[in-house]
């Protein structure tokens, strides 16, 4: 059941990517992007999906805001505004109503933190992108304004993964503190 659950999640998440791609191409306006929105927030409900995985993008999204202002990117930057507060007001809906059951979620947010940052694999990532950025960031020094909004989407890529990496090691040392723990007690009853 819990494979299904995060299948949807993705499922879901890759619907709203694709409503916003629909909204930017001006097929869709923003209101029906809203309605997308909240048709999420139900799903969630529904499926007892952890509300913070709506609260989470918005986060991403309003960090990514000074980047794209930076380069020089004011309309993008609104857009992405805009989405943050759709996550934001659809994660909020959600966790009132969570609140209001006192029900636990099937697919807590937790559970799924810890899951990812035990693999602990975003120190290859990190490398990759701190060349990448460290290259790009020079090509701009030598050519200015060719490389503006790359150099700034990796730079914002590079905080994140490197903040991940971070928490992943963080997280691996209290997970290997708790199992010395555990089996330091289970050697000490006996």
């Amino acid at each position: 059941m819990k494979k299904i659950k995060n299948i949807m999640l993705f499922l879901v998440y890759g619907l709203l990517i694709f409503n916003i791609v629909l909204t930017q191409k001006e097929i869709f306006t923003f209101e029906y992007s809203f309605i997308a929105f909240i048709a999420t927030a139900i799903i969630f409900l529904i499926l007892k999906i952890d509300s913070r995985f709506l609260i989470l993008p918005a986060i991403l999204g309003l960090a990514y805001c000074p980047f794209l202002l930076m380069a020089d990117q004011e309309t993008f930057a609104e857009s992405i505004a805009i989405y943050v507060y759709y996550f934001l007001v659809s994660g909020v809906l959600t966790q009132l109503v969570e609140f209001i059951r006192k029900k636990d979620c099937e697919l807590c947010f937790d559970k799924v933190i810890k899951k990812v940052f035990r693999l602990n694999i975003y120190l290859g990532p990190n490398i990759v992108l701190l060349v990448a950025t460290a290259i790009v960031w020079y090509l701009e020094y030598k050519s200015p304004l060719m490389f503006t909004l790359l150099k700034y989407n990796l730079t914002y890529l590079l905080l994140i993964v490197t903040i991940l990496n971070i928490i992943s090691i963080i997280i691996k040392k209290e997970f290997s503190n708790e199992n010395f723990r555990t089996s330091r007690t289970i050697k000490l009853r006996r």
